[in-house]
């Protein structure tokens, strides 16, 4: 039978971001540390204990939570991320668990908007295109009327294009699809709307 510890010796572990006992290695709490060190804030709100586990799942940075003034549920929290950063509705969704239904529900009194340049920027670096090609996908999209699509649909297809006809690559459509999370059919949607506007 194993004793037991009372963790008298506690040891802040600011890289970790916890309070462990070094006797038994148990994580005695979580806390939140400003980049100046200056203040020291324990996590005690099971709403900010869940958004910091969406915020890493989505690889960003905590001190995203010192941009919002309350976080009251998990839903609000989309918001306060793209003021800091580019994250689409859909993989929030995935990251956390919610449906798009919540989300919005959560945030009617709010406008929830994604740039588009800021999606291109964010989806030609995780496809490996360079600033130029950045560059002219985003004056591509640009010189196409509204059309009342998804961001991501317009997206999908010009990323699509761009690297067929000038890049002279033989990507699917599937690939960009699951690379931008969506479905196929939509973009095959949107290119035959892109088509019928030309004729």
């Amino acid at each position: 039978m194993s004793e037991i510890c009372f963790h008298h010796n506690k040891v802040i572990d600011e890289h970790e971001g916890t309070i462990v006992c070094p006797d038994c290695a148990h994580v005695l709490d979580i806390y939140l540390f400003h980049d100046a060190k200056t203040c020291e804030t324990p996590i005690n709100n099971q709403v900010e204990k869940d958004a910091l586990e969406i915020l890493q799942r989505l690889n960003l940075p905590e001190d995203i939570l010192y941009h919002s003034k309350d976080i009251n549920t998990i839903a609000n929290l989309y918001n306060t991320i793209n003021l800091q950063s580019v994250v689409t509705v859909k993989e929030f969704c995935a990251a956390s668990g919610l449906t798009e239904k919540n989300i919005v529900k959560a945030n009617k009194d709010k406008v929830c908007k994604t740039s588009m340049n800021s999606l291109v920027e964010k989806y030609c670096r995780n496809l490996d295109l360079n600033f130029q090609d950045c560059t002219l996908i985003k004056e591509n999209i640009a010189n196409r009327p509204y059309s009342g699509h998804p961001p991501l649909t317009i997206l999908s297809y010009e990323l699509y294009r761009y690297i067929k006809e000038v890049k002279k690559s033989k990507i699917t459509i599937k690939k960009i699809c699951k690379e931008l999370g969506i479905s196929p059919i939509s973009v095959q949607r949107y290119k035959k709307h892109v088509l019928s506007y030309r004729t």
